[in-house]
């Protein structure tokens, strides 16, 4: 793999991250840090409120689930994980950066 493909890669996890770390802090902007924001929102809709809630709050929880997928997919449609480095970084031992990482007992099935 060229240093431009691994570059291209990083930049879309780095995409990744960001989006779900934007998500994040519009969720705690709302729900997490004012309660006077909570009340004002449920005043003004508390169904609403309550959906905006959780649909953000879901969100957050499945872009932590993408960011740590297991590379997987069809050929041309593999996911944009962390996990996708130790596939695209080339190595002898694809499990040795999982292992240096101290990922490998966090994630373990993401062993190659």
């Amino acid at each position: 793999m060229s240093k431009d493909e691994l570059g291209d890669y990083l930049e879309l996890v780095k995409h990744e991250f960001f989006t779900l770390r934007v998500e994040w802090r519009l969720y705690r902007s709302l729900f997490g840090t004012n309660a006077e924001t909570v009340e004002l929102l449920n005043k003004a809709s508390g169904p609403t409120a309550n959906t905006l809630e959780r649909v953000l709050f879901e969100r957050t929880l499945l872009g932590l689930r993408r960011l740590t997928d297991s590379y997987h997919g069809k050929k041309r449609n593999k996911s944009v994980s962390v996990n996708g480095f130790v596939h695209k970084v080339p190595s002898e031992d694809p499990n040795r950066l999982l292992k240096k990482s101290g990922w490998k007992d966090v994630f373990p099935s993401a062993v190659v």
